[in-house]
């Protein structure tokens, strides 16, 4: 009988350090916007708030993130990656879940995400995230500004 072997990660916080790793993965699975995730940007989100920046991590490996927003009343989710490698692992669910706790306790009664439309797995991140519950919203328009 053979038997899986269980993957060992932790989730932690973000820190300055890990700028470089979180920039190569967010390439590699192609969330990285270089208009909006240079190193002062992302930084300065750290420094705003040091617990909106989650990280999953193996043997020293940076293998997903998450990030999230919230003002006390309403969250928001943010970015979450996972290496291919680690996909369909738990990685992801562990990471929307620390989060989702973090906005909680808060007081956010509520939190929104985006799911970007452009990637071919739009579709299986829709399925994954109505697993946690979330549900497709009829009732708000997105809009959005650029600077």
């Amino acid at each position: 009988m053979q038997y899986k072997k269980l993957l060992e990660y932790k989730i932690r916080d973000f820190v300055p350090a890990d700028y470089k790793n979180l920039a190569k993965l967010w390439q590699l699975v192609g969330l990285f916007n270089p208009a909006i995730d240079k190193r002062q940007i992302i930084l300065r989100k750290h420094r705003k708030d040091r617990r909106m920046i989650l990280i999953a991590e193996t043997k020293k490996k940076l293998i997903g993130s998450i990030l999230g927003s919230g003002d006390g009343w309403r969250g928001s989710l943010w970015r979450l990656a996972v290496h291919p490698q680690y996909q369909n692992k738990g990685v992801g669910t562990r990471l929307v879940k620390g989060m989702e706790n973090r906005l909680k306790r808060m007081g956010c009664k509520r939190i929104f995400l985006l799911i970007d439309k452009k990637f071919d797995n739009s579709n299986n991140l829709m399925n994954f995230y109505k697993k946690l519950g979330y549900r497709k919203n009829d009732r708000y328009l997105y809009m959005g500004k650029k600077f």
